[in-house]
Order: C-alpha cells, then structure tokens, then sequence
C-alpha cells in the first residue's frame, strides 16, 4: 500500500523481471533474477491491472493469445495441446469458443489464478502478480 505514484506498481515490475532495479537484488528460488533472468522467468509473471483479456474473442482465443505472447519457445501444437489442458483444468472446456463478457473475464482470470501453478499476489488496484 502506498500513495500515488510511490512506486507500487515499479516494485512489481522489478519482481516480475521486466524491469532491472537500479540498486539491490530480487532473489527467487535462492537464485539472483536479473543475472539468471533466462532460468527464472517461466516462474514469474506480472499481469498489470488493466484487464488482459480482449471481449470482443472467445475465452479459446483470448488464451491462445496469451500463451503464445509468454511460451513463444512453444510450437503452437505444443500451446494448443496445454491450452486445451487448461480450459479443462478450469471447467471451461465447453465454453472455449464463448465470447468473453466483463463478467465472464473476472471469472476466468479469477479461476486461472486459482490453478495450483499460480499464486497470485495483487497490488492495491488488484493488479496480478503470479508465481507459476
């Protein structure tokens, strides 16, 4: 918590790993991040308050969007093979090619943070900070 432009939401972008400090260090998983960046970053991921998803694709594209902007190393059968994973894993499998509604975006995100790989970790405007 802190007053405008304290620097909350710089503080979790340094511990996401998008942006280098100036001073100090993060350590994750006993590991320096910014020197082992390439090692850790599959286990961080910083999602900013505005809401990620886009209304106007279905809950299928919004993810297979997603996944390939964070697993671009995965070919898209390898991404299409998790994301169907995923949807059934969060009771979505049915409503793949629904369109996403506001209501319906908090409840996805809201069970995607929910999975076991994510513990999420917000900020005052409930922007999301996961470690997977």
């Amino acid at each position: 918590m802190g007053a405008s432009g304290s620097g909350k939401s710089t503080l979790l972008k340094v511990l996401a790993g998008q942006l280098q400090p100036t001073s100090g260090e993060v350590i994750l998983n006993g590991q320096s991040l910014y020197p082992n960046l390439d090692a850790l970053k599959r286990y961080v991921s910083y999602m900013p308050q505005q809401d990620a998803f886009d209304e106007h694709l279905t809950i299928g594209e919004n993810l297979q969007f997603a996944a390939a902007i964070r697993s671009p190393h995965l070919s898209r059968r390898d991404r299409m093979r998790r994301l169907d994973a995923k949807l059934i894993e969060l009771g979505l499998g049915e409503r793949r090619d629904a369109v996403v509604g506001s209501a319906e975006k908090q409840n996805v995100e809201r069970r995607r943070a929910q999975t076991p790989q994510h513990r999420p970790r917000y900020d005052r405007h409930v922007g999301r900070l996961s470690f997977r």
